[in-house]
């Protein structure tokens, strides 16, 4: 049998008897956050070993400078991000919490300050352009139905 493969190469069978598919790709699933020289009390940083989905089949580890520099990069600027996000909603739901209250000052006050806010979250790309215009349309229309 000149020039035929051994048994098992064309099932993806190696010749140690494990699958060449599934093994290698479960050891990086395991290793700590130093990997990504990212800082331990980053926040919204979740566990790197829990970064699977059901269409990533292992974590990539950076290997060049830049790139490790780049995940850093990308952890602060979520955090903030998040941050941001968290700002807006809470000045949202102020709002909310006033017309529930049928506080109408206390609302328009409010609203006329949140108002800024999400078009600043909207022009920096924190919040999606058509999010920011429901959340104002929503505001408006609870404030006006106070009147």
């Amino acid at each position: 049998m000149c020039g035929a493969e051994p048994q098992g190469w064309s099932s993806g069978v190696s010749r140690e008897g494990y699958s060449r598919r599934g093994d290698e790709t479960d050891r990086y699933v395991g290793q700590d956050r130093a990997l990504l020289d990212s800082p331990p009390d980053a926040p919204n940083n979740g566990d790197p070993s829990r970064a699977r989905t059901r269409h990533q089949r292992y974590l990539h580890v950076a290997n060049i400078k830049s790139a490790k520099k780049r995940a850093r990069q990308a952890i602060k600027r979520r955090a903030h991000n998040v941050a941001l996000r968290s700002k807006v909603r809470n000045s949202v739901r102020k709002v909310l919490k006033a017309v529930a209250a049928g506080d109408k000052e206390a609302a328009a006050a409010s609203f006329k300050a949140v108002v800024p806010e999400i078009d600043r979250m909207a022009t920096k790309g924190i919040l999606r352009k058509s999010r920011a215009a429901h959340y104002k349309s929503q505001l408006n229309a609870k404030l006006r139905a106070m009147a």
